[in-house]
């Protein structure tokens, strides 16, 4: 027996796919839906109120305005950020180079200005890493601090950076790397840097009035 022509009829949420052969009753294999296969999930999209960030769906996180607030709204992650300086403190003590980066890293809530009072700790004598996966400990030395000692025993506050620092600002504090003359010898060159490269060499570093 010739098999008969079938028609394909398109259906709002999709197409009917269907099978041709010798039957005289038309065969339907399954309806496939344009997106493919749709997933439960109980995660909520941007804009729901939420406790944390697994309540929110994967492209979004939970933003609280303050810190103590005990819920907080999905919103979404930025899909790129810039290296513009504009440092936050995120509620977990660490300094965000820009809020962008913060928001990226689904943190919550953030003060304007690096991180002071609480301020999430590395370094020191435990040698103590930042919690924060691709964080940087910071030893940016001021005041008595001392600095000297090997690098990661100097205690420092952890930072995220962008993933490329920008030329340092004309206008920014310059920092001159800590280090000690050998014995009798001169003195090592000058390596003088902006704070985001400063940060990132894991080195200990003071404020310098004669780095340009």
């Amino acid at each position: 027996m010739n098999a008969r022509s079938l028609l394909v009829v398109g259906a709002a949420l999709g197409a009917v796919a269907v099978l041709v052969c010798c039957s005289p009753e038309d065969v339907v294999v399954a309806n496939v839906h344009d997106g493919g296969i749709s997933q439960q999930s109980d995660a909520k999209p941007f804009g729901k109120s939420c406790v944390r960030n697994d309540d929110c769906d994967s492209s979004s996180y939970c933003e609280r305005a303050a810190c103590g607030d005990p819920t907080g709204v999905c919103q979404v992650l930025p899909p790129f950020c810039d290296n513009t300086q504009a440092l936050v403190c995120g509620c977990d003590g660490v300094t965000f180079w820009n809020d962008c980066l913060r928001r990226s890293r689904g943190e919550t809530s953030s003060i304007i200005g690096p991180c002071m009072s609480g301020a999430a700790e590395c370094g020191g004598p435990m040698r103590k890493q930042c919690d924060i996966p691709g964080a940087h400990c910071a030893k940016l030395l001021r005041g008595d601090a001392p600095c000297d000692g090997p690098p990661d025993t100097i205690p420092g506050h952890c930072w995220v950076l962008p993933s490329k620092c920008p030329p340092p600002d004309p206008m920014e504090d310059k920092w001159e790397q800590c280090g000690m003359p050998d014995a009798g010898g001169p003195p090592p060159p000058m390596d003088c840097r902006g704070s985001c490269d400063a940060i990132r060499s894991s080195a200990a570093f003071k404020p310098s009035p004669t780095c340009m």
